[in-house]
């Protein structure tokens, strides 16, 4: 072989491995890429199906709501009447008229004391002239049996059971009629058709992997009350495997997710959960893990093609990796916002009361003032001092509104500044306090001058932001007991300055301390907290290089925070957040 063939051989062999390398280099992209759409495709089915147990949740909780209205009602209506004596078709006629406006409910009935139907809205649904009375003693379904011992007026939810006048498989939502001379009178009941709520279920679209995805309504105690899709067979059984998670969901775990194969037809699947801890329900979604892959492999291999044709199109995965960073930084603002937003909206109320007592001093001050000077008295020293007052409500209005600017403020273009901790804490106590006074609660806070004045390097606002919501917090942990007060220790430790935030309450279980800090994860009551707070508030003290955590060897509840002391001889560098 001549020496030219030898170069132009290594020539083509060079160009050859530099083709091959960079066609590597685009495969290893490719492969890594596509993981990656794989884990967002699963954290998109995630969350889709953990909204839609939110929603669905909401709708579940808002039916039952309305059926408890519908029996409220009826006994309002039958308080000053005694159903005993009135005719079942007059009285079957009332309960017709209150129940049109709830085509849900498939009947509204009346029960005496031994559990004789009196009424039933169903004998006269076709009107008055339809009347069909039908005998039916209903005094051994255990929700009687319960409402009958039972002292309290409590709702009580049965378990699904065979309507004896529909034949449809319902469960009874109960209350007491109002008692007669001091005796049970009997219930009012209104019905639930079951199938109602797979019917609502199959109308709701859900979008990746919903090919054999699944919505079903379980008890705690995993009865099937509604499923879609629907099998009529299955409604009503109770399924001992259905919900893994189930006691976690019982100690409180509102929202969550977790990976099974169903008991109803062995599909496994992934499963997000909304827990109703008011019905002793839970909500579920779940999609079929394959479905949701099958969607990935057809993306991909789309994808695939595109490369072979286009390979220097890489560099789309390095914007889509930009695109998904943005996203990520513009929820997590949007988080932070929210949260912030929520916990100003529950103090809104102290806020109000806060700035109406000084203008109410400054209106009774200009009273004076203008009272003295239409009678023309020469009283100078009365006029200073009511204008002192005016000078000093007015002050103290003004440093309320700051502090509502300093903490409402998007902090997502703020600067790091130094700050003097004894400043960060006035603003909020400044916004709280009103709340705490009309409670009874004490706030103890002595700072020296020296610890007041301490500068940290922060973002006043996130700052701000954590306290405001340890603050929130021990008002709505200690709002019930007898003895309420927070109080704010503050000390140097080095190069670090810590301050704790004590209240009243009896301490948190070690069992779930480590939980608090986690997202969604809250101890209140539905709908009173988002779960957000302490989530944020340990991402905002880590990224100011600080610490935050619950101290473990005290009686009452302590929030420890530990940020570093700000010194212009030592520069900090911290990350913008």
């Amino acid at each position: 072989m001549s020496n030219s063939n030898k170069l132009l051989k290594n020539k083509y062999s060079s160009y050859w491995k530099i083709v091959s390398a960079f066609n590597f280099l685009v495969i290893i992209f490719f492969v890594a890429d596509g993981y990656h759409e794989y884990l967002d495709l699963y954290q998109k089915a995630n969350i889709e199906s953990e909204s839609l147990a939110i929603m669905l949740g909401q709708y579940t909780q808002a039916t039952f709501d309305k059926f408890d209205l519908i029996t409220l009602h009826t006994q309002g209506i039958l308080a000053f009447q005694d159903p005993v004596k009135m005719s079942a078709q007059k009285l079957s006629m009332i309960l017709l008229n209150i129940k049109k406006g709830l085509p849900e409910v498939e009947s509204l009935t009346i029960t005496d004391a031994i559990g004789n139907q009196l009424a039933n809205s169903v004998w006269v649904k076709n009107g008055e002239s339809s009347f069909h009375f039908e005998k039916i003693f209903l005094g051994d379904r255990p929700s009687f049996i319960q409402q009958k011992k039972e002292l309290a007026n409590n709702l009580i939810i049965s378990k699904p059971l065979i309507s004896r006048t529909t034949g449809n498989q319902i469960i009874s939502i109960t209350r007491k009629l109002p008692y007669k001379n001091g005796k049970f009178s009997g219930i009012v009941s209104a019905t639930l058709n079951l199938k109602s709520f797979s019917d609502f279920f199959s109308k709701i679209k859900q979008g990746q992997g919903s090919e054999k995805s699944v919505i079903a309504l379980y008890t705690f105690d995993k009865v099937l009350l509604g499923r879609s899709p629907f099998d009529k067979d299955q409604i009503g059984k109770s399924f001992s495997g259905a919900i893994p998670i189930i006691e976690k969901i019982k100690q409180g775990e509102i929202l969550g997710h977790y990976t099974k194969k169903a008991a109803v037809d062995h599909i496994e699947r992934a499963y997000a959960y909304r827990a109703l801890p008011s019905l002793s329900m839970v909500l579920v979604v779940g999609k079929n893990q394959n479905s949701i892959l099958a969607s990935w492999w057809r993306q991909e291999s789309f994808i695939a093609i595109l490369l072979i044709l286009l390979i220097l199109a890489s560099v789309l995965g390095v914007i889509l990796y930009l695109k998904k960073l943005q996203k990520s930084e513009i929820e997590e603002e949007i988080a932070l916002q929210a949260s912030k937003m929520a916990v100003i909206g529950e103090m809104a109320g102290g806020i109000a009361h806060e700035i109406n007592n000084p203008l109410m001093i400054i209106s009774s001050s200009n009273r004076l003032i203008r009272k003295i000077v239409e009678n023309g008295i020469e009283d100078k020293p009365n006029v200073l001092k009511y204008c002192d007052n005016i000078d000093k409500t007015v002050s103290r209005i003004t440093k309320i509104i700051n502090g509502l600017k300093t903490v409402s403020r998007d902090s997502s273009n703020e600067d790091f500044s130094a700050t003097p901790i004894g400043e960060i804490l006035d603003d909020i106590l400044s916004l709280c306090s009103e709340k705490f006074r009309s409670n009874g609660t004490e706030i103890r806070m002595d700072l020296s001058l020296n610890i007041f004045q301490t500068n940290i390097f922060c973002r006043r606002i996130q700052i701000s932001q954590v306290f405001l919501n340890l603050f929130s917090n021990s008002f709505d942990a200690i709002e019930n007991h007898s003895e309420r007060w927070i109080k704010i220790d503050c000390e140097k430790s080095g190069d670090n300055l810590i301050l704790r935030f004590f209240d009243s309450g009896n301490g948190i279980p070690l069992d779930i301390q480590d939980k608090l800090f986690r997202p969604f994860y809250t101890t209140k009551e539905v709908g009173k907290g988002t779960g957000l707070g302490l989530s944020i508030s340990k991402t905002i003290i880590s990224n100011h290089k600080g610490n935050i955590y619950i101290e473990k060897d005290t009686l009452n509840t302590c929030f420890v925070i530990s940020l570093p002391i700000f010194d212009s001889n030592n520069s900090i560098i911290i990350t913008p957040i």
